[in-house]
């Protein structure tokens, strides 16, 4: 459903599979539950330059599709 509200994949990589932590050879199905995690969770946008309007319209988008 496109009702424009940006949102990205929160992490797209794993943090256990991120660059930072390579010294600690940990493997791609080392931690499923991020591995998961990383393809799910989403980012929507939030912070202090959205007006209320835009929040109230975020959150009615996600009532829409919940």
């Amino acid at each position: 459903m496109e009702l424009g509200v940006d949102t990205l994949i929160h992490y797209p990589t794993p943090p256990n599979m991120q660059k930072a932590y390579n010294y600690l050879s940990f493997k791609e199905n080392d931690f499923p539950i991020s591995k998961a995690m990383s393809s799910e969770l989403i980012s929507l946008p939030i912070g202090p330059s959205l007006s209320s309007k835009q929040t109230e319209y975020v959150v009615s988008c996600l009532k829409k599709i919940l």
